[in-house]
């Protein structure tokens, strides 16, 4: 316990000194360059908000049109831009209902995923229990997406199923569809 209260103690004092983290910038379509950010002070988590250590994130269909270039003419982007689906821990809080040291699936900010350390209101943040790794706690959000869909379909046993496009939520609905009784091509 000695430890995560030190860990927590030294990022707030990164904050207050202005200390850097990593970070990945997106300097032109297809190129990410990795630099160095400051830390947000203490004030600067306004309330309702906190700062998450990155564990892992998935990488959300809503991104590709960034990556590629095609939503913005304005490069380099913001550091940390895109990513949205990101789990991690709870280093510093201004809410009560987010604890350092709990691991949490969060949208950061402005969807500035992609870098060390990012800050999320309260209110796009879901607690995760302790058996849940990062890993699996990133997927959650894709995989309720899924959920959200295939449930809006109704009774799909002994139905006819094609799904196109097996990118990750392709097979997650495959699976699904399959778990519920339809028959997938």
């Amino acid at each position: 316990m000695k430890d995560k209260v030190d860990q927590f103690q030294d990022v707030k004092k990164k904050m207050k000194e202005g200390a850097k983290y990593k970070a990945f910038q997106l300097t032109k379509p297809k190129q990410l360059k990795p630099v160095h950010v400051s830390f947000p002070t203490p004030e600067e988590i306004k309330p309702g908000q906190a700062l998450i250590k990155f564990e892992a994130a998935t990488i959300c269909g809503t991104d590709m049109p960034k990556w590629d270039g095609r939503e913005w003419s304005d490069f380099p982007a913001k550091p940390g831009l895109p990513l949205h689906e990101c789990a991690g821990q709870v280093v510093f809080s201004n809410s009560p209902e987010l604890t350092p040291g709990s691991r949490v699936l969060a949208m950061p900010l402005e969807d500035l995923g992609l870098q060390e350390y990012f800050v999320t209101d309260a209110s796009q943040a879901i607690t995760l229990t302790e058996d849940i790794s990062p890993i699996a706690g990133a997927l959650i959000q894709p995989l309720s997406t899924v959920i959200y869909g295939v449930e809006r379909l109704g009774d799909v046993r002994g139905k006819k199923a094609l799904v196109i496009g097996l990118g990750a939520l392709g097979h997650l609905v495959a699976w699904l569809l399959k778990r519920n009784g339809a028959i997938v091509s």
